[in-house]
């Protein structure tokens, strides 16, 4: 009977530490699979960095390159200097006061009005223009570009104003002795529907003072005087 009672007892003891040990490696941590994961992961971002590092760094030397390449074609490029036609340009640079006058045909009556214009270089090749008058009864606006093409060993002007929507486009030249410019090209004649030859004589008397003429070819294909404008240089 004892022994029975021994052996019972011997097998529970068994069975429930088998059981203990089984729910003991139930509720062990498995910390082997996430570790391997971590390293994964970490394995990809040190290489992923690495590989932007070399990104980087490629293109580091292909911007190296570049740069110095610029750099050589810069050591052979020659600045291009002012003429002495972009030094005249540079007499007009101010504030004008302008005091107009306008003839609608041959023998017409003058049409007298007033403006103010503004000149400005920009950089040593360009004179940009700005125009304000009365022009009946309305403020008309126009701005020009004025130039002297080295390559053409030419002036040329560009102008536009709020009058009509083609610009006129001369080309000239100048005397470097008294500044006189003289401009010809075509201009748009909206009452007659179109285009018409004009030419522009601009005098320098002195540092203050400038005068502008422009003539246009009548329906004979004579030339007569449509505008005189008067500056006077801004105090």
């Amino acid at each position: 009977m004892k022994k029975l009672i021994g052996t019972a007892t011997l097998t529970l003891a068994l069975v429930l530490g088998a059981g203990t040990f089984v729910h003991a490696q139930e509720s062990r941590p498995t910390t082997q699979p996430t570790k391997m994961m971590e390293k994964s992961g970490e394995h990809h971002r040190k290489s992923a960095k690495a590989l932007k590092d070399q990104d980087i760094e490629k293109t580091k030397q292909a911007m190296d390159q570049q740069m110095a390449e610029m750099e050589e074609m810069m050591a052979d490029y020659e600045v291009p200097q002012p003429a002495p036609e972009h030094k005249v340009l540079a007499q007009s640079e101010g504030t004008w006061d302008a005091a107009i006058t306008m003839w609608m045909a041959p023998g017409a009556p003058p049409l007298k009005t007033t403006g103010k214009e503004t000149n400005e270089m920009m950089g040593p090749f360009w004179l940009k223009s700005e125009m304000e008058m009365d022009f009946m009864g309305q403020t008309m606006q126009g701005a020009g570009i004025i130039g002297f093409d080295t390559q053409k060993n030419e002036l040329f002007v560009v102008w536009a104003d709020s009058t009509s929507s083609v610009p006129t486009v001369m080309d000239g030249s100048v005397d470097k002795a008294t500044g006189t410019m003289t401009f010809e090209g075509e201009m748009y004649d909206p009452m007659a529907g179109q285009y018409v030859h004009m030419r522009m004589v601009e005098e320098h008397p002195d540092n203050d003072h400038r005068v502008t003429r422009m003539y246009v070819k009548g329906q004979d294909g004579e030339e007569f005087i449509t505008m005189q404008i008067e500056y006077t240089r801004r105090k």
